[in-house]
């Protein structure tokens, strides 16, 4: 193909995937936000209409699909973009999701993911449902075997929009989360990575930050 963006932000649900969340009983990605209604054909009439040549297509899921049988849905959900990849050559590649906050399910994931499925790299939430972020020591394995493959890792606010960032009582109610507390997310978790050592031992994970960064690049 020709010239032409390349949109390493596009968000991917593919139909089966609700399907399956909503069989899970999740019917919303966090409080007052309902599932995305998404099919890759609208992807693909936006992309043409605006001179994007390719996407990178990435999976947030919701903190309540997390739970128990998580393993088995973020495979799911990394086989169904693997096969959007396949079905649409030069138009998409994808980004893996992990089952965290496990260890061990995620290092399988990465395998699997990287080498089987041929994906482009990792997305993870910039907070983990239980309130920790990406540089706690637990998740070194993780990191260090990302590092270890050179992988990209693109780093997302959690759809969940951790409101507990900025503000004091009823600022999310006036304030958008994502015109603030979304960019926070980012921002803590970029923090938390410098601050506990892994940005400093994973030199070769190539990060992308959702947003621009948040407020990192002015910090």
């Amino acid at each position: 193909m020709g010239g032409g963006w390349i949109d390493v932000h596009h968000h991917s649900y593919h139909p089966p995937l609700i399907a399956e969340l909503r069989r899970r009983g999740v019917t919303h990605m966090a409080p007052g936000v309902p599932l995305p209604e998404w099919t890759v054909e609208d992807s693909l009439r936006v992309m043409d209409a605006n001179d994007v040549r390719a996407a990178i297509l990435s999976i947030l899921l919701p903190d309540a699909a997390l739970g128990q049988g998580a393993a088995s849905l973020v495979r799911q959900a990394n086989e169904w973009s693997a096969e959007l990849v396949r079905d649409f050559p030069g138009r998409f590649g994808a980004l893996a999701v992990l089952p965290m906050p496990d260890v061990e399910a995620a290092l399988a994931e990465i395998e699997y993911a990287l080498d089987v499925l041929g994906l482009d790299g990792v997305v993870m939430s910039a907070s983990l449902a239980d309130g920790r972020y990406l540089g706690d020591p637990a998740f070194a394995p993780v990191f260090d075997e990302l590092d270890r493959r050179g992988a990209v890792v693109f780093v997302h606010p959690n759809p969940a929009y951790r409101c507990d960032c900025v503000g004091g009582p009823g600022f999310a109610a006036k304030v958008p989360p994502p015109l603030v507390d979304f960019v926070m997310d980012t921002t803590r978790a970029v923090a938390d990575l410098l601050f506990g050592g892994t940005l400093g031992r994973c030199r070769d994970i190539r990060f992308v930050l959702a947003h621009a960064g948040g407020t990192v690049p002015f910090l």
